[in-house]
């Protein structure tokens, strides 16, 4: 089964207060200016599938945390939300520091 993306939604994840990116099954282009939470985005992404973001890891990182880093500088981590609909089915997905997806068995293969 082909698995797409069509919503977004980004709670008080790094820079970003709020964000729905509609993307319907299509790609993504992520332009903009410095410091204007392009990378956020990414970060959003993969915290999403992984839990974890790949930069905290390895040697040299031990001062980085998910917890500190993360949220945005005007929110706890309890309120950071990561939610992603696909299609088909508008099956919505929430991630949370808390709470991992739980994902409907032909999803388990992304997570």
């Amino acid at each position: 089964m082909s698995v797409k993306v069509k919503t977004v939604n980004i709670h008080a994840f790094r820079g970003i207060p709020d964000l729905q990116l509609e993307l319907n099954g299509k790609s993504l282009l992520v332009q903009g200016e410095n410091g204007s939470g392009k990378s956020s985005i990414i970060d959003a992404v993969e915290f999403f599938f992984r839990g974890t973001l790949s930069y905290f890891e390895g040697e040299g990182t031990q001062s980085l945390s998910l917890r500190k880093h993360v949220p945005h500088k005007n929110f706890k981590d309890a309120d950071v939300k990561i939610e992603m609909i696909f299609n088909p089915g508008g099956i919505a997905l929430l991630r949370t520091f808390k709470d991992a997806p739980s994902p409907p068995e032909p999803f388990k293969e992304y997570f």
